[in-house]
């Protein structure tokens, strides 16, 4: 008789799952990584800095820092020219889950709050503007959103709405224009070049990729043999897609169709480790830089093409 892994799973002691997985998930990637360690950028100096999102723009890196204390929780700024690192902490946070920047227009900052169930948008030295949304399921308003990212082009924002299993779409100014579903909790989210929509669940180990307008799933692929959490997603020029597995400890990558290529790390503190990695971002210029939570730091990486 032979024994699939999916049934194999279901037959050893529980805390052999996560070494199985991980075997399993090694196993199907056939390439060798085209990652190459660049730098760290470290925050063990600021008490209970745990970065979970991250977003680079203009020589500098934002992170949200949700379980920082009260003078540090909401975004950092790293300044690369001057290594200074500054906090946008003006307006009270919360829950700062994740942030997107709209490169357009000099800029601003959109912090999502989960707890508090609203979008905060400042300018790009720290300076509230506005917000919007609340609490409910109502068009406009949310349940633990997460996930934030801008269509630069249509200049439209996507919201995962975990709580209410959708994604809202809005202009820069926070007006509702509309949404979709089909998900399971959906937590981080990302927009490429063309305009496609990649949306992870982590708790069913998918990842779905729309049109622009939510009307058609374009493709769907991972399962739990593959992905033990997913959570930050990001794509590269070459419309290769970039996976974060949190509970792995690693960053899984795959072509444009979902085919496993290549993946990058393990659990520790060395270069190309990690503990706990979440957000991550990919600039213009193919730098990859994690937002490596449990080991405070950011690790950033250059494709090898």
């Amino acid at each position: 008789m032979i024994i699939k892994p999916r049934v194999l799973i279901f037959l050893l002691p529980a805390f052999l799952l996560p070494t199985l997985l991980q075997v399993y998930s090694r196993s199907v990637f056939s390439e060798e990584t085209k990652i190459k360690h660049i730098e760290n950028i470290e925050l063990k100096s600021l008490r209970r800095c745990q970065p979970l999102d991250i977003v680079v723009f203009k020589k500098r890196i934002y992170l949200t820092n949700p379980a920082g204390a009260s003078r540090r929780r909401g975004v950092l700024i790293y300044d690369y020219i001057t290594e200074d690192i500054s906090a946008i902490r003006r307006t009270k946070f919360s829950w700062p889950s994740r942030l997107a920047i709209n490169p357009l227009d000099n800029g601003g900052v959109y912090v999502v709050d989960s707890q508090q169930s609203c979008v905060k948008v400042f300018d790009l030295k720290g300076n509230f503007l506005f917000k919007f949304g609340s609490p409910g399921s109502g068009r406009g308003e949310f349940r633990q959103p997460q996930g934030i990212t801008i269509n630069r082009r249509r200049k439209w924002i996507y919201i995962a709405d975990l709580g209410n299993s959708r994604v809202q779409v809005f202009d820069l100014e926070g007006n509702y224009l509309f949404e979709f579903g089909g998900f399971f909790r959906p937590q981080s989210i990302t927009v490429d070049n063309e305009g496609k929509v990649y949306v992870v669940e982590p708790l069913t180990c998918a990842i779905k990729i729309y049109d622009a307008t939510g009307t058609k799933l374009v493709r769907k692929f991972g399962d739990t043999l593959l992905f033990s959490r997913p959570e930050g997603i990001a794509v590269d020029s070459q419309m290769n897609i970039y996976v974060v597995d949190t509970v792995q400890n690693n960053i899984q990558v795959f072509n444009s169709r979902g085919i496993p290529l290549y993946l990058l790390g393990k659990s520790g503190n060395a270069n190309g480790e990690f503990n706990s990695p979440n957000g991550i971002f990919i600039d213009d210029k193919d730098k990859v830089y994690i937002a490596d939570t449990n080991n405070q730091r950011v690790q950033i990486f250059e494709i090898v093409k």
